[in-house]
């Protein structure tokens, strides 16, 4: 029965080699000398046409073992338009004579007039990429997206580079809703689709060495659709429900003892319960917290008592509980915009219910209502009893 097995496995191997030889000419490869490594994509409209305008990377080094000068801006901006996407990214090889790489892309921009249309579209486009990351930023510029590409930010070897580690800080101290472009197919792929993302505002120095970025709040959108923004204060009130928050500092400001004292917030945990009350989803957020003061000015020189730092962590905890609150009534009783993902926790608590009125789900997000919670525990040092 196996006799001929050393002929069957040389002939496995034989075909498999013919069957590799045939299959690659099935896509285009290049080399990436030939390729325009794209950095930034940020995506404008202009006379009815996608307009792109793109950050490449363009190494200004001047010797050494890398070849890139941190100094300088490594980048250069092309711009193409077209009827669709397709058309106006095509058009990049047409102008440069090499084929854009976007495997290296850092950020989308969309312009605000993009983005108060359908974005729908745009996503399912890059989502659908073989060369674009999951991880990619999805960003809204409060005005056009090419402002933001152009910006010379010159803390990083590209300025793209410099917008990501924003991105990142911000998270951190709780200023910024991240959104990468896994997060928005996975939101357009659920049941309710509530997506938000980071708005941020160019400003131009004297220089390029004064110029930043600001973070003015945070776009929201149902299925596809811009419906509102809100401020930082009310990010910061979302981040806390959404588990994306690492810390953030909280000010405490002349009370008792006290003249100044800053909290640096480490959240633990985020606890949500539902219920249903005469018809109304309510919703029980809580947060854990761990804290340490940053700063701590006592008036006449005083040393912090116990009393002081339990003063601060109620007040802190008050704080959290406040802007959980505030976000969650402009959030998801004006705007109808789950992105605190609160249907999953009535599907969970209240699955009948869930089953029976899903389809009315904005209606009951005007009417339901909250109540956060807050534990803050601050490390006590050098502590007077």
């Amino acid at each position: 029965m196996f006799r001929n097995r050393p002929k069957f496995c040389w002939f496995l191997l034989l075909f498999s080699f013919f069957l590799s030889g045939l299959l690659s000419g099935c896509l285009k490869s290049y080399e990436l000398k030939d390729r325009v490594l794209i950095q930034a994509i940020g995506i404008d409209k202009s006379d009815d046409l996608y307009k792109f305008t793109l950050q490449a990377f363009v190494s200004e080094g001047t010797g050494g073992q890398t070849g890139i000068d941190s100094s300088k801006s490594n980048t250069k901006v092309i711009t193409v338009y077209g009827k669709t996407i397709s058309e106006a990214l095509n058009n990049v090889a047409l102008l440069q004579g090499k084929n854009a790489f976007y495997g290296q892309n850092k950020y989308i921009a969309i312009g605000r007039e993009v983005a108060r249309e359908d974005i729908t579209r745009i996503l399912a486009f890059f989502n659908s990429n073989n060369q674009a990351r999951a991880g990619t930023d999805i960003i809204t510029a409060d005005g056009e997206a090419s402002e933001i590409i152009e910006l010379k930010l010159v803390e990083n070897i590209t300025s793209a580079l410099s917008v990501r580690r924003m991105l990142e800080n911000g998270l951190v101290n709780g200023k910024i809703f991240r959104a990468t472009l896994i997060d928005m197919e996975s939101s357009m792929e659920s049941t309710v689709k509530s997506l938000a993302m980071p708005i941020l505002t160019p400003i131009r120095g004297e220089s390029d060495l004064d110029n930043t970025l600001y973070a003015s709040g945070t776009a929201l959108f149902n299925n596809g659709k811009y419906v509102g923004e809100i401020n930082p204060t009310l990010t910061r009130g979302l981040l806390w429900v959404t588990r994306d928050i690492d810390s953030s500092i909280v000010a405490y400001l002349n009370d008792g003892d006290v003249d100044i004292a800053s909290v640096d917030v480490d959240k633990l945990s985020t606890d949500i319960e539902a219920e249903i009350i005469e018809g109304i989803p309510h919703f029980k957020i809580s947060v854990k917290a761990n804290g340490s003061l940053t700063e701590l000015l006592l008036k006449d020189n005083l040393t912090a008592t116990s009393e002081d730092i339990h003063n601060i962590e109620t007040y802190t905890a008050e704080m959290i509980a406040n802007e959980i609150e505030e976000a969650y009534s402009v959030i998801i009783n004006f705007y109808r915009c789950d992105v605190f993902r609160l249907h999953e926790w009535l599907k969970k608590y209240e699955k009948e219910f869930w089953k029976q009125n899903s389809e009315n789900w904005s209606d009951l997000m005007a009417l339901s209502t909250c109540d956060a919670s807050a534990e803050v525990t601050i490390k006590r040092f050098d502590l007077k009893n």
